[in-house]
């Protein structure tokens, strides 16, 4: 009996332990469910805050559903304040409500070093991304310290409501960025969707993407699928397709467009400074890889011209790398304009940029003929560069050109130019050229050779001047400016040409002589055609003043003789062409032929000076070109060894330096 008693006893004892142990096993759920969490507030904003370097304060904060393994963080009201250089009290943005699910099992099981975060879901985040007075940007956040596990695993990330504002001065840009994400349908995995409104590079923009879940960005198992298209004031950009690693930006199979008015409005865009150019239309695949974004098998026209080809950009401190390899089959010139400081495309299309119109405005009141749109040395140094271009053909007919190729490179603001060269009928023009953008002035030097240029080829794209024969030569130039023009009237250097062979249009020569009879036969289309033996020029170029050391043209019907300057520094000429002809003519009135008055539009004249006594050809060449056998090497360069001019200089070079005999 007593043994029954003990045990019932006992019984009885372990069941109000039982009783007490439920109790306050109830006490504490129940305490837990209605605990206020909401009083570590305070701790969890001072924990924030010191995670990301900036003040981080919020009107609630609770967790929710602790009893279930996966608890939520739940606060309300965040506000997150900009760095200590930003004015006092100013905000970097908010959220009004953020819910956060934890699985607790996974983060208790490993040590809290297993973060996994089912569910995400931020309610109207808001942003106001700007710079500070000292330039800082207020997005830069210092990233937590890793707690030496893996990254946290996040199973579904939703956005209501964003909206985010950025503001940069340097950039020009003032716009505004609305986003929300939208839930898996229709197979998908959910969908990010963006638009943007405002300004960018002084330009107004708008913009949209659609893109894939933002968690998808790191499953490189699905290539993530992005459609964005924006327009920044005449510039369209379209990228449509899908990047395997968006995070790396690999494996991409994006078509890339672009349309405009002007490539060079792609530089605030895209970093690559481009000249100004005629509307544009290119389309191509865009890649990335080894370091480099490549825009590959490019396609599309330039004004009138087509292009094709590979263009890479490298990214880099201080400057970027931009390769590119292109072609054109068709060239106009003038769509070539803007790379030497010209108006590009014709000014007449409302396709134009505004700034290239009112260039084109300028240029058509402008007295000058020299280009003076200032170039970009800002630019010029932004990048360095490797550029190969080719043009198979020219259209244009007004300019005497068949083919051109270059090859460029700029480093650190110093561009080599190794060689530009442009075909002529057989022959070609080369020229090699340095330009040094360091300075607040650029310093340019060119060297340029013409190499057995057709002259019938030269002369084709006139409608007057005919004829056949070759042209040799060179041109120096070495002087200093931010434009063509201004180089040009800062400029030191020479000018040869040479030329031998074939026959030019009677027009050049009578009307030097005033032979009226036959000009007018000649103006009538019906020219009489007059060998030429030899035409050798020798220009000076000092401090942008052009002085003739010697023009002598040999003709079968006159000599011809140049004397004069051009001021390059105002675009002026000052030019006197007179005659000695070598057969009678009743209506020569041997009077010099005077140009004066703007290169742009100059007059001509007779003028009152009689032409010097008459003297053989050979005499007049050893007079007017002193040193006349230094020029021999160039002569043969331009026109090869066997020419007439070798001929005639030969025998000249011995007539001055023999004494002539009295009475001979």
């Amino acid at each position: 009996m007593s043994q029954n008693t003990s045990f019932t006893n006992s019984l009885l004892a372990g069941a109000r332990r039982f009783r007490w142990l439920l109790t306050v096993v109830a006490l504490i759920a129940v305490g837990i469910l209605i605990w206020d969490w909401d009083w570590f507030r305070p701790w969890v904003e001072r924990k924030a805050s010191a995670e990301l370097g900036r003040t981080v304060t919020m009107s609630h904060f609770d967790i929710r559903g602790i009893l279930t393994g996966t608890p939520a963080i739940v606060a309300d009201g965040i506000k997150i304040g900009n760095p200590p250089d930003f004015p006092q009290g100013s905000e970097f943005g908010s959220i009004d409500h953020l819910t956060v699910s934890v699985d607790l099992p996974a983060l208790l099981g490993s040590g809290g070093k297993n973060i996994v975060l089912p569910e995400i879901d931020i309610d109207h985040p808001t942003g106001d991304l700007r710079s500070s007075p000292e330039g800082n940007s207020n997005w830069a956040f210092g990233l937590p310290k890793s707690n030496g596990g893996p990254p946290p695993q996040i199973g579904g990330l939703a956005i209501n409501d964003g909206n985010f504002r950025i503001n940069d001065p340097r950039l020009k840009a003032d716009f505004t960025v609305l986003v929300h994400t939208e839930p898996p349908a229709n197979g998908d995995r959910g969908r990010l969707i963006a638009s943007a409104k405002g300004l960018y590079a002084g330009q107004p923009i708008t913009a949209s993407f659609v893109g894939g879940a933002i968690l998808s960005l790191r499953d490189q198992s699905q290539p993530y699928p992005i459609d964005f298209r924006a327009r920044n004031g005449e510039t369209r950009i379209t990228l449509v397709g899908t990047v395997r690693d968006p995070m790396k930006f690999a494996g991409a199979n994006l078509e890339m467009t672009l349309i405009g008015s002007d490539l060079g409005d792609l530089y605030p865009i895209l970093g690559i400074p481009i000249a100004q150019t005629p509307p544009y239309t290119l389309r191509g695949h865009l890649d990335y890889g080894r370091g480099a974004f490549r825009f590959e098998n490019f396609a599309g026209t330039v004004g009138q011209s087509d292009i094709e080809g590979n263009l890479s950009v490298t990214p880099g401190i201080p400057r970027p790398l931009v390769v590119a390899d292109v072609t054109s089959r068709r060239v106009v010139m003038s769509d070539l304009a803007g790379f030497i400081g010209g108006a590009p495309g014709t000014g007449v299309t409302k396709a134009e940029s505004p700034t290239v119109q009112a260039e084109h405005v300028e240029e058509a009141k402008s007295s000058n003929l020299f280009p003076d749109i200032k170039l970009s040395l800002p630019r010029i140094r932004a990048a360095d560069f490797d550029i190969r271009f080719r043009g198979e053909h020219f259209v244009n007919k007004s300019i005497p050109l068949d083919n051109i190729s270059a090859v460029v490179t700029g480093r650190s603001g110093e561009v080599s130019v190794h060689p530009i060269a442009f075909g002529v009928g057989t022959g070609s023009i080369i020229a090699y050229i340095s330009l040094n953008a360091q300075g607040n002035v650029a310093h340019l030097k060119s060297d340029i050779d013409f190499r057995r240029v057709d002259f019938h080829r030269l002369m084709q794209s006139t409608k007057i001047f005919r004829g056949t024969g070759v042209i040799g030569g060179r041109a120096i130039i070495d002087g200093s400016g931010n434009s063509l023009a201004q180089v040009l009237a800062n400029g030191d250097g020479s000018l040869k040409l040479f030329m031998t062979g074939g026959d030019v249009s009677n027009l050049i020569v009578d009307l030097a002589g005033l032979d009226f009879g036959r000009s007018i036969l000649s103006l009538l289309g019906i020219p009489e055609n007059t060998e030429i033996r030899c035409m050798v020029t020798d220009f000076g170029l000092q401090n942008g003043l052009v002085t003739t050391r010697s023009l002598v043209i040999d003709t079968k019907e006159a000599d011809i003789i140049g004397k004069g300057t051009v001021d390059l520094r105002n675009e002026t000429i000052m030019y006197e062409l007179s005659q000695d002809p070598k057969h009678f003519s009743i209506l020569a009135l041997h009077a010099p032929i005077e140009i004066n008055g703007l290169l742009k539009k100059p007059s001509i004249s007779v003028g009152v000076k009689s032409l010097a006594v008459r003297a053989g050809a050979a005499v007049v060449l050893g007079v007017v070109i002193p040193g006349l056998g230094a020029l021999i090497p160039t002569v043969q360069l331009g026109l090869g060894k066997d020419n007439d001019c070798n001929q005639l200089i030969e025998p000249a070079v011995a007539a001055t330096q023999t004494p002539r005999q009295v009475g001979k």
